[in-house]
């Protein structure tokens, strides 16, 4: 439980300081080629709105830091770059989970998380149907595909890419495989049933990987049901042509009637039901993106790169207070959001903030960390 220090401040969560973020410090100064104090001061920022749940202005009336008018020079990046450097910073998040043997028998897993945006609509945008406790409506929102490494108990982001109108399932799922394959060795792929077509079933079988995940009941599946767990082979034929052969795995639902799970076509019997109960760690990334909520900063930004970024720090805050737990420091979410939050405001009011990065001029001394 976090307690008052004599000056006021929250005590500092153990072993750990604002220092852990110095290596997403640099890689922020060299990708965007800005100072070290200014690459410094921007990052305290931005990781400070999403721990405040805040946009970045309020974060600068009430806490000093960075100016909006220098964050917001990023909303005028290329997407496409953006994304680029998102995946640096996850990566290197990675790379220091992997450095602790945080990566031992864990899977891949991906999946789509929405944020719902009020603008208008833009490339990145599109319409979801969103369920509340009235009724149902459509809502425009930016849709993100993120990739995971998960294991009982425990999952950490690795990838993310924006979706993009006229992209498909199998666009996101190349992309967040390639950049998870290289930081982390799996054999084993587990996603939703909205990714379940061939050309993805294709793609893992060519990777070398397999897989397990929900598949939506149809008439043939129904006749293939006859109230008994099974296997049984199944052809997916693609309205352009062609067609391949996995293994579906027929489960008895007491509710539902039965589940269905695909496989790669040589899985065995006694393989489907081992893969089948495993499958339920994937649900260590849906628990993630909930907690993602909790660290998620607003803007009224209509860049989908500013958006992508904020988004990012969200997962990286994530990863971090999944870091701490993993090595030690059993600290509750809310204690982290506020202990951290208060390391960070510590750190800016020693600091006079001078901002000379995209050819803009504006000083800002820090305010005092209270409320």
């Amino acid at each position: 439980m976090s307690r008052k220090t004599e000056s006021g401040y929250l005590t500092p969560l153990d072993g750990v300081d604002v220092d852990v973020l110095k290596p997403f410090s640099r890689l922020l100064e060299g990708w965007f080629c800005i100072g070290k104090e200014d690459a410094w001061s921007i990052l305290l920022s931005l990781v400070g709105c999403c721990l405040g749940n805040c946009c970045i202005e309020e974060y600068y009336d009430e806490y000093g830091g960075a100016s909006p008018d220098v964050v917001l020079k990023f909303t005028g990046e290329p997407v496409e770059r953006m994304t680029g450097f998102c995946n640096l910073l996850l990566r290197e998040s990675g790379r220091m989970a992997k450095r602790a043997r945080l990566f031992n028998d864990t899977y891949f897993s991906a999946d789509y998380t929405d944020v719902v945006y009020s603008g208008r609509p833009g490339e990145y945008t599109l319409n979801v149907l969103e369920t509340g406790k009235a009724k149902m409506k459509l809502r425009r929102a930016f849709r993100y595909g993120v990739s995971c490494v998960v294991r009982p108990g425990a999952r950490y982001f690795l990838g993310v890419t924006p979706y993009k109108k006229g992209d498909g399932v199998r666009n996101t799922v190349s992309l967040l495989a390639g950049l998870t394959v290289g930081e982390v060795d799996f054999t084993m792929s587990m996603f939703d049933k909205a990714f379940a077509t061939m050309d993805v079933f294709q793609d893992l079988e060519d990777l070398g990987k397999e897989y397990v995940l929900p598949y939506r009941k149809n008439k043939q599946l129904d006749g293939m049901w006859t109230g008994e767990q099974k296997l049984v082979d199944y052809t997916i034929r693609k309205n352009g042509g062609g067609c391949k052969t996995v293994k579906i795995y027929l489960q008895k639902d007491d509710e539902d009637g039965y589940h269905a799970y695909v496989f790669p076509w040589k899985t065995t019997l006694r393989e489907a039901e081992k893969l089948v109960e495993l499958y339920r760690v994937r649900w260590n990334q849906e628990t993630g993106f909930r907690c993602r909520k909790k660290t998620m900063a607003w803007t009224k930004s209509p860049s989908a790169s500013y958006r992508l970024l904020l988004f990012t720090m969200s997962l990286l805050i994530s990863n971090l207070w999944f870091f701490l737990k993993q090595t030690g420091n059993h600290v509750r979410q809310n204690s982290f959001k506020r202990r951290f939050l208060d390391m960070i405001r510590r750190t800016q009011t020693k600091i006079g903030v001078e901002h000379t990065v995209f050819g803009t001029n504006i000083k800002k001394t820090s305010r005092p960390a209270t409320r």
